[in-house]
């Protein structure tokens, strides 16, 4: 449960010289008090500095059961705060909050999460309000900062949505089993349990679970990589991530998992990939080929998203630019993928099949479309491998164009249908 969580540090009650004192300050307000119609208005953010949700109990607001005040904290004084990891709405904000002296808008999933994690005094980061979604100039510059932001935070809390299908009794039932495996239940309290977790209704309800939005959002895959410590909520109910992996993975060996449930198995893959070499992160063709199986409601976040988990692709694309076009990241993603170890065999991670981007060149993924099926991996056997190279572009990194040195070898006179003899 969250009220077993560990308690956080308290910042409560400070002056403003106090608050200078600690490097935290509140964010000013310029205008007239009116928490029903007066929209917040957020002041520009110092280099290396986000935003904390601070909850707070004040009877003003007791028509919104939810208000908080927004803090500046500086990421270099390490302070102890929890972030959040939700589905995000293509659809924007539809839902009020108070925040200060003044409302925002959110969407009903993110307001859903805040009033389960409604604790006096508790800091958290949410990207919806800590982040002013109408500057582009500081979206751009807190994107890069997101890999700071999750690997400092004291832990993240995946909320996957409230309680539908036995969802919220399914993480219960997961949290049972748990306590028995830690010698805090009994044997009969585990055997009732495992009766309970075999029977249609658990099992269907934990694959119903793993069908949430949340498993296949392309920004999942960085801050589940990048998280200290990660509690899944659903409902009024929590678990811990390696609890709920491990259900998984018990149900995986006994049952034949539907491809649609691989989301959560392959968050826990790249989670362990990352972590196996933290300074050079995940491959880069791995990343690109991971995050083109997910969901985003902008396509380009399907390689900003990876920034801070690849360094050798951040490397070649830089800091988050949402001026250019998907086509533009796209095009840049691609030609990092040619100057990785593959070089011009990054092609398998183009997808043949419907592009909606029609005016992107054919060797750069349509990064507004999902793979229906794993892109092919290079062959094992590569006799001719390293005859085809990537040459410099001589009209710039944007250029449209692919240029290729290959070597003549022969020419097919005819084709002939594909069959599964052939190598």
């Amino acid at each position: 449960m969250l009220s077993d969580f560990p308690p956080l540090k308290v910042i409560s009650s400070l002056s403003y010289p106090e608050l200078s004192h600690n490097n935290i300050g509140l964010e000013k307000s310029k205008r007239t008090f009116s928490p029903w119609n007066a929209s917040y208005r957020y002041t520009p953010l110092p280099p290396g500095h986000i935003r904390l949700l601070r909850f707070k109990t004040n009877p003003i607001y007791s028509a919104w059961k939810l208000s908080f005040d927004l803090i500046l904290v500086s990421l270099d004084d390490h302070p102890p705060y929890e972030a959040l990891s939700y589905r995000w709405s293509s659809k924007g904000g539809n839902d009020k909050v108070a925040c200060d002296r003044g409302t925002l808008q959110v969407s009903a999933n993110c307001k859903a999460a805040l009033k389960h994690l409604n604790k006096e005094h508790r800091l958290l980061w949410v990207d919806a309000i800590s982040i002013n979604q109408n500057d582009n100039m500081e979206n751009n510059h807190q994107v890069a900062l997101m890999s700071q932001i999750y690997s400092h935070a004291e832990r993240t809390i995946a909320w996957l949505g409230g309680d539908a299908d036995d969802a919220a009794s399914c993480v219960a039932d997961i949290n049972e089993a748990q306590r028995y495996l830690d010698g805090l239940e009994d044997a009969s309290t585990l055997k009732r349990k495992v009766a309970m977790l075999q029977d249609g209704w658990s099992q269907g309800a934990f694959y119903k679970l793993l069908c949430r939005d949340w498993f296949s959002r392309v920004w999942i895959l960085q801050e589940v990589a990048l998280a200290k410590e990660i509690w899944v909520s659903c409902g009024d109910q929590t678990t811990t991530w390696s609890s709920f992996i491990g259900a998984l993975g018990k149900l995986k060996t006994k049952y034949r998992l539907p491809k649609e449930h691989w989301a959560a198995w392959n968050l826990e893959t790249f989670r362990k990939d990352y972590q196996r070499n933290e300074r050079r992160g995940v491959s880069i063709h791995a990343a690109m080929a991971q995050s083109r199986q997910c969901e985003a409601s902008d396509p380009r976040d399907k390689v900003y998203a990876l920034l801070g988990v690849c360094p050798e692709l951040a490397q070649e694309i830089g800091e988050p630019d949402y001026s250019l076009s998907p086509a533009v990241v796209g095009a840049r993603a691609q030609r990092a993928c040619f100057n990785g170890r593959l070089g011009v065999n990054a092609l398998y991670l183009v997808s043949v099949g419907e592009r909606l981007e029609k005016n992107i060149p054919s060797w750069v993924p349509d990064l507004s479309t999902g793979l229906k099926t794993w892109p092919r991996r290079p062959p094992l056997s590569t006799p001719s491998d390293g005859l085809a190279t990537i040459l410099p572009c001589p009209s710039g990194q944007d250029s449209q164009c692919l240029h290729i040195k290959g070597t003549f070898v022969d020419t097919l006179t005819s084709p002939f249908e594909y069959t599964h003899y052939d190598i």
